[in-house]
């Protein structure tokens, strides 16, 4: 397989991140929700004001995977948001690359804390929060909310 490369989220990227998001969703049959997918729209505005950031990763220039940081309302306190990939590049390691960089984002930016959600469908995903020592706090429904202290 040819390199992957990831970089910061730039509005070229904006198109092919909202498709392939909707993708993934439907894989695991979710639908498009306005109230939760708004950011979609405005990643600039949602991510990368105020301490966030939003990378992508790239295949032969083309986006594979994503995941995102932003400040929460909690005292240094980030969230991880979007992490995707497109079901062809599970399992090589991508994802663990993108969670790194999320995290060391988050600490770089004197986060103490990084919390993220996810479902009970996205197993793959859950297997690498829980490798890399995120705690599970909390379950409503098929909803699982996820913690990890930085210091």
């Amino acid at each position: 397989m040819e390199e992957i490369e990831i970089v910061h989220f730039r509005d070229e990227h904006a198109a092919a991140v909202k498709e392939m998001v909707l993708t993934v969703h439907t894989e695991f049959g979710f639908s498009y929700d306005t109230r939760l997918d708004y950011d979609l729209d405005e990643i600039q505005q949602e991510y990368f004001l105020e301490g966030g950031g939003f990378w992508v990763a790239l295949h032969n220039r083309n986006v594979i995977g994503c995941i995102a940081i932003r400040k929460t309302k909690g005292d240094k306190v980030a969230e991880i948001k979007r992490m995707y990939l497109y079901p062809e590049y599970r399992g090589k390691g991508l994802g663990q690359r993108l969670l790194d960089l999320a995290i060391l984002d988050a600490k770089t930016k004197g986060y103490k804390k990084v919390i993220l959600d996810t479902t009970v469908k996205q197993k793959s995903a859950i297997k690498l929060y829980e490798k890399n020592s995120f705690s599970l706090i909390e379950r409503v429904g098929s909803d699982l909310y996820y913690c990890i202290n930085l210091d």
